[in-house]
């Protein structure tokens, strides 16, 4: 009597292999985007958050000049001085309606930051991250996050809520509802 296993027995477990293969390894690439877009955004806001909070410190980050003060602080590999869209570091059909004057970078990390006066609460200037750049979906609380920066002296009263000057704080529809994915708090909660 041999020991051992058929060539059936041996097609079958394969087959049982592939099966689980096939629903199991999309899952880990998704998720492993997603872990990878969440990554990119807490590292972008939390270099944008101190960013700001030099420049309220130093005195010399302004509504005014807020963009060309970033720009010259960060180690971008492409700035975009004319405009984020303009210059071929924001897509033309974001979901945040960029203006394509606004100026903006481009990060290492793939992260393109674009600074603008958006008509914000009491003329705040906005920040606009989109985490994989041109890559997909580009969507806001996918892959795209809009921050509002508190520059001056006084603290800033967006939506109601007093903050610190100096500080970087998520806009309203950025922070997500009921019917979204969770927004800018979520990637602070871990």
């Amino acid at each position: 009597m041999k020991k051992g296993f058929t060539l059936a027995e041996l097609l079958i477990a394969l087959v049982i292999l592939g099966v689980i293969a096939t629903f199991t390894i999309p899952k880990i690439l998704t998720a492993q985007a997603n872990a990878q877009r969440e990554s990119v955004l807490k590292e972008t806001i939390a270099m944008m958050s101190n960013l700001v909070y030099e420049g309220y410190l130093t005195g010399n980050i302004t509504n005014d000049n807020d963009a060309s003060w970033m720009m010259d602080k960060v180690n971008a590999i492409q700035l975009c001085p004319n405009g984020a869209v303009l210059d071929g570091c924001w897509t033309e059909d974001d979901t945040l309606l960029i203006p394509s004057t606004c100026p903006g970078f481009r990060l290492a990390s793939g992260a393109v930051v674009v600074s603008c006066m958006l008509g914000g609460p009491e003329g705040t200037p906005r920040l606009a991250i989109d985490a994989n750049g041109e890559e997909g979906p580009n969507a806001i609380n996918e892959d795209q996050i809009e921050l509002m920066a508190c520059f001056d002296a006084n603290p800033c009263t967006p939506f109601s809520r007093t903050h610190a000057p100096g500080t970087v704080i998520p806009n309203e529809f950025s922070k997500g509802n009921a019917d979204s994915t969770p927004g800018y708090e979520a990637l602070f909660s871990n």
